[in-house]
C-alpha cells in the first residue's frame, strides 16, 4: 500500500505482468530470447515519457486529494447541480479522456471527487465509477495524441480530420449511452428511496 486508502499493487492481476510474460515466453518459445533485452530498452525508451507523465497526474490526483481539493470540487458540483450531478460524471470523464488520452490519468485524476460525489449515498460509489472509468476508456480514442500516432503508424500523418470525422459519432455515442445509464441510476436510486 503505497499511499494511504490506496489499494494494493496485485502483480497478478495487472495486464502488463501478462504481457511481458507472454511477450518473454513467446520469445523463448520461438528461440528469440536474445531479442527480449533490447526489446525492452525500446520499450522503455518509446515510453518512459508516457509513464512518467501519467505518473505526475497520479501525484497530482494524490496532491487533490490530501489537500481537500478534489473533495470541494465534488461539492461545488454537487451545490450547482444537485442530485444531477451523477449526469456530470460521463461527461467530465469522457473530456479527460479525451485530453489526456488515457484512462489511468483521468480516473487519478478525477476518481477522489468522484468518491465525494457518492458520499451522498444516492448513488453506489461502484456504479459512478464504473460511469468515471467507461467513459474515460471510450472517449481516450479520441485524443488528439491517439490519433496522431494512429495516422503515423499507417503512414497517413494528413488522415487525422478524417478520422475525427468518422470517430466523433462513437465517442458521442459512447456518451449518450453512459449518460442514459446515469439517468438511469438516478431515477432507480430515486424509486428505491422511501
Amino acid at each position: 500500500r503505497p499511499f494511504e486508502g490506496s489499494p494494493a499493487w496485485s502483480p497478478l492481476l495487472h495486464p502488463a505482468t501478462w504481457l511481458v510474460v507472454v511477450g518473454v515466453a513467446t520469445a523463448i518459445v520461438s528461440r528469440r530470447a536474445r531479442a527480449v533485452l533490447p526489446s525492452a530498452q525500446r520499450a522503455w525508451a518509446n515510453g518512459s515519457k508516457a509513464v512518467l507523465t501519467i505518473g505526475l497526474f497520479l501525484v497530482a490526483a494524490m496532491v487533490l486529494a490530501d489537500a481537500g481539493i478534489a473533495a470541494a470540487l465534488a461539492q461545488g458540483l454537487q451545490q450547482a447541480l444537485g442530485p444531477f450531478a451523477v449526469i456530470a460524471t460521463p461527461l467530465l470523464a469522457g473530456t479527460f479522456g479525451a485530453v489526456t488520452g488515457s484512462s489511468n490519468a483521468t480516473n487519478g485524476l478525477l476518481m477522489a471527487s468522484q468518491v465525494a460525489l457518492a458520499a451522498d449515498g444516492r448513488i453506489p460509489l461502484a456504479w459512478i465509477a464504473a460511469l468515471q472509468n467507461s467513459a474515460a476508456a471510450a472517449l481516450t480514442m479520441l485524443s488528439p495524441a491517439r490519433v496522431a500516432t494512429g495516422c503515423a503508424l499507417a503512414g497517413q500523418r494528413d488522415l487525422e480530420r478524417e478520422v475525427y470525422r468518422r470517430a466523433w459519432p462513437l465517442g458521442a455515442a459512447a456518451l449518450a449511452v453512459l449518460v442514459a445509464c446515469a439517468v438511469g441510476l438516478l431515477l432507480a436510486t430515486a424509486m428505491l428511496r422511501p
